[in-house]
């Protein structure tokens, strides 16, 4: 939500940089032929112009997000669960294990099938939590997906399965 936020401001700043040359422009020649008030008025239109200018284009980026969206108008679960992806992953770098984990599992029962969840998930079975088997049964959902995810996130899966079958094969030697 914070980028979308920085965007829009963005936005109106660059709305408000192209208005205020014209504005200016107009504003000086209003003041050639009528005077110093008519430069103030031009000058505070030329700041409220922007306004309606914006409530346009935002009108017209909803009617095109419309369109693409095939008409529905509303997000998909995965773009709703962002945020909460994005949450664990802070979460997860925070060393804050068990809030994350409990967050993956909600997450999960929301979409059972998202990759980027599972492949979290897995991440903190096999770091804090040690459960290599647990871990792999989440990576193997993954690499079992039709059609699969992204390419990276299926990458991350096989390294990851690797690096906990060998953490198997260690345990076992150890303890054999």
């Amino acid at each position: 939500m914070k980028d979308k936020d920085l965007f829009v401001r963005t936005q109106y700043l660059s709305m408000y940089v192209r208005v205020l040359p014209v504005s200016l422009f107009f504003g000086i020649i209003a003041w050639v032929v009528y005077g110093w008030w008519a430069f103030c008025l031009a000058m505070i239109v030329g700041l409220l112009f922007p306004l309606p200018a914006m409530y346009a284009t935002g009108r017209i980026a909803d009617l095109f997000l419309f369109c693409y969206s095939g008409g529905s108008g509303q997000s998909t679960l995965k773009d709703e669960l962002a945020g909460d992806v994005e949450k664990i992953r802070i979460l997860r770098r925070e060393r804050h294990f068990e809030e994350a984990f409990e967050l993956a599992e909600v997450l999960l029962t929301k979409d059972p099938k998202h990759a980027e969840v599972l492949f979290l998930k897995a991440q903190l079975l096999y770091e804090p939590f040690a459960q290599y088997s647990s871990a792999s049964a989440c990576l193997n959902k993954i690499l079992a997906m039709d059609p699969p995810p992204r390419d990276e996130l299926v990458q991350w899966a096989t390294t990851l399965r690797e690096e906990i079958q060998e953490r198997i094969r260690e345990r076992a030697s150890f303890n054999g």
